[in-house]
């Protein structure tokens, strides 16, 4: 099957692949990203966020 299309609000960079098992979805992601040792990850955005809350 082709890839679906994605919206303008899914952040992709994530993904390394998909796939489908019978009726099944499966998302492979990169851990990497994810956990971002290189300070662009899904949790390190998260906390950065939660600290700037109390400044200003």
């Amino acid at each position: 099957d082709p890839p679906p299309e994605m919206g303008q609000g899914i952040d992709a960079r994530f993904i390394l692949g998909m796939a489908k098992l019978g009726e099944r979805v499966s998302i492979l992601l990169d851990m990497e990203k994810v956990i971002g040792d290189g300070g662009g990850g899904i949790l390190q955005k998260e906390e950065g966020d939660e600290g700037d809350k109390g400044e200003g």
